[in-house]
């Protein structure tokens, strides 16, 4: 039927549809963009009560003074390779007055030391934090 029209309404009929495509296009996309913004809306709730959960431990923990400072954090590395070295010995008596040398930082408290055999070669500590 396109054919028997005349050139004019074959391109006013060309330009409707166009138009037609885009407008569906674009209604599309509107919709497409709308069901994406209610979908992430709940991903954003998530997010923003994680960061204040987070935010607020983070201060309860900087209150309780719980956080280890570096001269801790030395410590702690100190006593590690103290610890290393004293089991890469073949001495019990150096293992055990390595680890009467280790003092955990504050806060944590040792539960548990328990040492592999030598073949095995591995100290495992358990501890909580108060």
């Amino acid at each position: 039927m396109i054919n028997l029209l005349p050139y004019n309404q074959k391109r006013a009929l060309r330009r409707v549809l166009k138009l037609r495509v885009a407008n569906a296009t674009l209604v599309f996309f509107f919709f497409l963009v709308a069901v994406g913004l209610v979908l992430i809306i709940p991903s954003f709730i998530s997010v923003n009560l994680r960061h204040r959960l987070a935010s607020e431990q983070y201060a309860a923990i900087a209150e309780s003074g719980s956080f280890a400072s570096d001269e801790d954090l030395a410590a702690t590395a100190a006593a590690i390779a103290l610890l290393k070295s004293a089991y890469a010995a073949d001495s019990t008596f150096s293992v055990l007055a390595a680890l009467d040398a280790v003092v955990p930082p504050p806060g944590i408290t040792i539960t548990n030391i328990s040492m592999a055999s030598r073949e095995g070669r591995s100290i495992e500590f358990s501890g909580i934090s108060r």
